[in-house]
């Protein structure tokens, strides 16, 4: 006689199939609850050190603090140079007027903001003198008024917005040092004032020192 085998039952069948299709609900259940949690905190699966776009759609969240623009200068916060004795360099706006310009080379300045301040000296066709604390910003090719040197002497502060330079026009003395003085090329300023006061130099018309008590 051939040996018996055991026939299995429907009941153990049954508690296998309930046995699988428990395991394959908790695997469910395990990815819908990590999915979820990846929604709630979309930096999970990010590198570390690298946020995911979702995270940073809301704009910078507390990252190091950006470089001050120009447009947000304070300006009362922008030291005012001396008023003299003056180390005057003149140069050529390269233009049709009676008009003399000159930079007060003491007066050169870069500073952390990257924007070149000097003190100019606009000299009239009658000689009157209007001497102006000025700054010029080389990236965009603009410059801007910060004060003016009363009758009294003093320095009076002004709040006039940047202006672009713009080449044959009124603005002709700043396009000309920002251009072939203060700026590269590139856009970028030059490296430093003595590369400046070296440029002035090269093209000068005249140097003189001028003290406003003998003015």
């Amino acid at each position: 006689m051939r040996p018996r085998r055991d026939v299995p039952t429907a009941a153990p069948l049954r508690r296998a199939a309930i046995a699988r299709v428990g395991a394959i609900a908790c695997a469910l259940a395990l990815v819908a609850c990590s999915d979820g949690a990846r929604r709630a905190n979309p930096d999970l699966d990010a590198p570390k050190g690298l946020a995911t776009m979702e995270s940073t759609r809301g704009g910078d969240r507390g990252g190091a603090e950006k470089a001050p623009r120009p447009e947000d200068e304070d300006l009362a916060a922008i030291a005012l140079p001396g008023t003299g004795p003056w180390t005057w360099q003149a140069f050529a706006p390269q233009q049709n007027t009676a008009a003399r310009y000159a930079v007060d080379v003491p007066s050169l300045r870069i500073d952390a903001d990257g924007i070149v301040r000097y003190v100019l000296r606009s000299t009239t066709a009658s000689g009157l003198d209007n001497l102006t604390f000025e700054g010029i910003d080389c990236n965009r090719r603009r410059w801007r008024l910060y004060a003016i040197v009363g009758a009294d002497g003093a320095w009076r502060r002004t709040r006039s917005p940047w202006a672009e330079w713009i080449q044959g026009s009124a603005d002709r003395p700043r396009e000309q040092l920002g251009r072939m003085f203060f700026c590269e090329k590139t856009g970028l300023v030059v490296a430093s004032v003595p590369t400046i006061v070296t440029r002035l130099r090269a093209a000068a018309v005249e140097t003189r020192t001028f003290d406003p008590a003998n003015r």
